[in-house]
């Protein structure tokens, strides 16, 4: 996956896309996604207690808030599938729109 990435590197990006990221993540730090948040022009959300992997019920809770409004606004005529998210160290929220 990383060569991949590295031999073909965004260049656009054009989905509205938000971050949730866990303030305790031990493996990617803060001011890497606040500066990948900036450069795609993401929204971004810190968890306070969140972790690498969302995981307890606190977090699994803080999870469902930050996207329940993106469930509240899906238009099941315009869309076949939910909006997807990606899991790793942060949950990426993609609305609609493609990456290039």
């Amino acid at each position: 996956y990383l060569r991949h990435v590295r031999a073909h590197p965004l260049r656009r990006w054009t989905a509205p896309t938000s971050i949730l990221y866990g303030g305790r993540d031990h493996l990617t730090d803060r001011e890497t996604v606040e500066a990948f948040a900036r450069r795609w022009n993401f929204r971004l959300t810190v968890e306070p207690e969140g972790e690498h992997w969302f995981h307890t019920p606190e977090q699994l809770a803080a999870v469902d808030r930050w996207s329940e409004p993106l469930w509240r606004t899906w238009d099941k005529s315009r869309m076949k599938r939910r909006p997807g998210f990606c899991r790793g160290g942060a949950f990426l929220r993609i609305e609609a729109g493609t990456a290039q």
